[in-house]
């Protein structure tokens, strides 16, 4: 029923620290990181030390911005009009210029969490502190510290509803407030982890735990909800592991049978957790809710592809899905990005 109070059933073993995150799973082989962040809200990075830690046991190696592609940054899905977002994108490591007290500079790998952990403290990270900026309307001023090639300022734009002008025109009364909001951020808990065992010697990877968490506004049947997003999920996972269209050089095709083209099986799925959260409904409808198919499949080739490639050691991509037997003997003998 919509509205019905109904009581949670996974509260208990989280009460009772009998719950189970992504960082409880351990697998052979598996392998460790520690982030290495900004001491610092605002400087220049002239080097970071990573020999010592590098030199530590179990250490296997320490990943800067210098062993990532240039220019890689985290992605917004956020779009203003007339604005071009792309000079103002967070590095996925600092690169010449830390921006705030916690963003990532380097991240140690390791055998166990705590040889990362204590190596960790020994990367040396040598910044040239700078003032800081504090106070939105502070940074726009001319005399600010830049922190951006561009100008601290990304975008600047007017939102109005209806003949804005004329409301004004014919107003009896007109209040003027300024309005400060406080800082916040969005930080999900896990929204999605996924542990795979890829076998190098046959190429077969093996999905252990898969945890899908999504917003769908509001559930009006959380049951179809959860299984939209479970069945969405081994959509995914067939079309990132066992799934490939087959050509030959005469453009036949060569998977026209579930015999060629293999989907997923209950062996191939894993238990999917699925969390629902109902905390922003849509404001298209008047139920508030949102489509949830496609969160179970969306991301399911990038947490593969990256499973896989932590599994193996790779330095660079997969390069590309679905990551078949083969493509895996190929990726561990011959390395990714291809």
């Amino acid at each position: 029923m919509i509205g019905a109070s109904i009581p949670r059933k996974e509260d208990p073993p989280l009460l009772r620290g009998q719950g189970r995150f992504g960082a409880d799973f351990a697998r052979p082989g598996q392998l460790w990181a520690r982030v290495v962040r900004s001491p610092v809200a605002h400087g220049r990075l002239r080097s970071i030390g990573t020999a010592g830690a590098a030199r530590q046991d179990g250490v296997i190696t320490v990943v800067t911005t210098a062993s990532l592609p240039p220019g890689l940054a985290i992605p917004v899905r956020l779009q203003v009009a007339g604005a071009d977002l792309s000079g103002y994108l967070q590095p996925v490591l600092a690169a010449g210029l830390v921006r705030y007290v916690g963003e990532p500079v380097a991240v140690v790998v390791a055998a166990d969490p705590y040889a990362a952990e204590d190596a960790a403290e020994l990367v040396d990270l040598d910044i040239d502190e700078a003032p800081a900026v504090l106070d939105a309307e502070a940074a726009a001023t001319a005399d600010a510290p830049r922190l951006f090639p561009g100008g601290n300022v990304a975008a600047d734009f007017t939102l109005g509803y209806g003949d804005v002008a004329d409301a004004f025109a014919r107003a009896d009364r007109i209040v003027e407030i300024e309005v400060k909001i406080g800082r916040h951020g969005a930080v999900p808990l896990e929204p999605r982890a996924l542990l795979a065992d890829p076998d190098p010697g046959t190429g077969g990877v093996r999905v252990l735990r898969y945890l899908v968490a999504y917003e769908v506004g509001r559930a009006v049947n959380p049951a179809l909800v959860a299984g939209q997003l479970r069945g969405g999920a081994a959509q995914g996972i067939g079309g990132a592991l066992p799934e490939e269209f087959c050509y030959d050089e005469n453009g036949q095709p060569q998977s026209a049978t579930f015999m060629d083209y293999r989907i997923p099986t209950a062996a191939e799925v894993p238990p999917i957790d699925v969390l629902i959260t109902q905390d922003s409904p849509a404001p298209g409808n008047p139920l508030g809710v949102r489509g949830a198919g496609e969160g179970g499949v969306s991301a399911a080739g990038a947490v593969l592809a990256s499973a896989v490639r932590d599994a193996l050691g790779l330095p660079g991509s997969v390069g590309r899905l679905p990551l078949t037997p083969a493509r895996v003997q190929e990726l561990a003998t011959n390395g990714g990005g291809r």
